[in-house]
């Protein structure tokens, strides 16, 4: 079955919508640095994933009043996600970060978490990435 047959998971979905909180609109490109990295490791494709970011458009108030509008084929999924996290960022940057970490293999008690700009970036202790 093709990347793009199969059916989003609930944790793809939220690493794609904590993507689509971090990529101005206007820049979200399937060759875009960030999407190419989340895709490959959530197992998409990178067009799949700039898709589900315009699904999240569809719902975006702010996008809206611009006259924006995203993709018309979101899906409750994406309705769901959205309204658990659309005003909730801690806990989206915290699951998000957690079901990414999932997603490598990494072990999240081994990681420092750190809150910077409304935003929860995770540094791997052995490495020291940032």
């Amino acid at each position: 079955m093709k990347k793009e047959d199969q059916k989003w998971t609930r944790e793809q979905t939220i690493i794609t919508f904590n993507l689509y909180c971090k990529i101005p609109f206007n820049r979200v490109t399937s060759n875009h640095p960030d999407i190419l990295k989340i895709a490959k490791i959530i197992g998409r494709s990178a067009n799949s994933v700039k898709m589900k970011i315009g699904n999240f458009g569809s719902f975006d108030p702010e996008l809206k009043k611009r006259g924006i509008v995203g993709l018309v084929n979101a899906s409750k999924l994406d309705e769901e996600i959205w309204n658990e996290f659309n005003n909730n960022w801690e806990d989206l940057a915290f699951e998000s970060e957690k079901v990414l970490m999932s997603f490598e293999e990494k072990d999240i008690l081994k990681s420092e978490l750190l809150v910077e700009d409304d935003f929860l970036y995770q540094r791997a202790w052995k490495r020291k990435e940032w």
